[in-house]
């Protein structure tokens, strides 16, 4: 009886870790360790629910008993190579994973983490070299394609970058991300002048955007609607940097406000908003978009901006660019205001010290 009650702890402790409950996972894990010392998957699903909490030393020692008792599973060899990376001994770690690649020599998912803590470590054509193993081991695993696309942008090598996404594109049409990601890739390689190469992009951005087949008026009646509304506006932004790097300014301002509209969380459409009319002159237009600012939460700010692609930094710059242009339309009450918001943002910030 004792050890039926053992797997059913053992299975809510699986359950829990799959939703990140990792406390509640430790509980129900203790249960079942309790009951049956001796079971090797009880201390490897602790040991995930302890590195879930970043209890990384505590993780080792759990999948070190997992492996006293049984030394021939790789998962459990893959599971401390990872615990050990995150404790900084990436030596040990790797040492780790190819134990466990020499238990399991077609295990695709070692593969893929050993060339992560490689690439982590500064060896990226190492790294790449191992994902090239993962995908010979499962080819249609679309995690090994975008990570190792997401590293050939780091390293700079966008061609085999899009390579990799274009073998997504084919296995995956239906994606709209993938040619999202493939459009991102299109600009970080071209050149400043290489308007061909933006027009690429944005071809793949409108892909993607018919791809999700978002109906603004259903953006509120469904959580996939609201999810689906947040993805829009991530496209409708990247679309429109592409915009303005092809110098069409007011489309991209036009796009910019669709994301704004479509996602009210994000702050980076506002401020490249501001930033754009600023540049031309709007200096009204340039004070009113930003607005809305002073009507947040100070303690909102940092989520706002963390949800699209900007830092408080950012924000603060373009403060300063607001301030300026009501200086420019002699709006004296607007620029009081701004400068408030900006010291309790930056309570040393020089402009704003000098206008208080």
């Amino acid at each position: 009886m004792k050890y039926v009650e053992a797997e059913i702890s053992y299975h809510k402790a699986v359950q829990l870790n799959d939703v990140n409950a990792y406390n509640n996972a430790l509980i129900e894990i203790n249960k079942a360790i309790s009951l049956d010392p001796d079971n090797p998957d009880y201390h490897y699903t602790k040991a995930i629910s302890l590195a879930g909490n970043e209890q990384y030393n505590e993780a080792i020692e759990e999948y070190d008993k997992a492996i006293s008792i049984n030394p021939k599973n790789p998962d459990y060899y893959v599971g401390k190579g990872v615990a050990l990376d995150k404790t900084g001994k990436a030596s040990e770690a790797i040492k780790t994973i190819d134990k466990a690649i020499s238990l399991g020599p077609r295990n695709s998912g070692a593969y893929s983490v050993k060339a992560q803590i490689l690439f982590s470590n500064g060896q990226h054509n190492e790294a790449i070299k191992e994902f090239d193993k993962a995908i010979s081991f499962d080819p249609k695993n679309p995690k090994y394609h975008e990570d190792k696309a997401l590293f050939l942008r780091a390293m700079y090598e966008y061609d085999y970058a899009i390579i990799e996404y274009d073998t997504l594109i084919s296995l995956y049409p239906k994606n709209p991300l993938y040619h999202n990601s493939k459009g991102n890739t299109i600009v970080e390689r071209a050149a400043s002048n290489d308007r061909k190469k933006y027009n690429e992009a944005i071809e793949e951005y409108d892909t993607a955007l018919k791809l999700l087949r978002y109906r603004p008026e259903q953006k509120r009646s469904t959580p996939i609607y609201a999810a689906k509304a947040e993805v829009v506006a991530y496209v409708l932004f990247d679309k429109a940097v592409c915009l303005e790097k092809l110098g069409k300014i007011e489309d991209a301002i036009n796009i910019y406000t669709s994301a704004k509209e479509i996602d009210q969380q994000r702050l980076d459409p506002v401020i490249r908003i501001c930033n754009l009319y600023y540049n031309l002159g709007k200096y009204k237009e340039a004070s009113e978009v930003m607005g809305e600012l002073l009507t947040y939460d100070l303690d909102e700010i940092p989520e706002r901006c963390e949800r699209g692609n900007c830092g408080t930094a950012d924000l603060i710059n373009c403060l300063e660019i607001v301030i300026k242009s009501c200086q420019k339309i002699n709006n004296k009450e607007d620029v009081d205001l701004y400068v408030n918001r900006l010291l309790e943002l930056d309570p040393e910030n020089k402009l704003a010290r000098s206008l208080k």
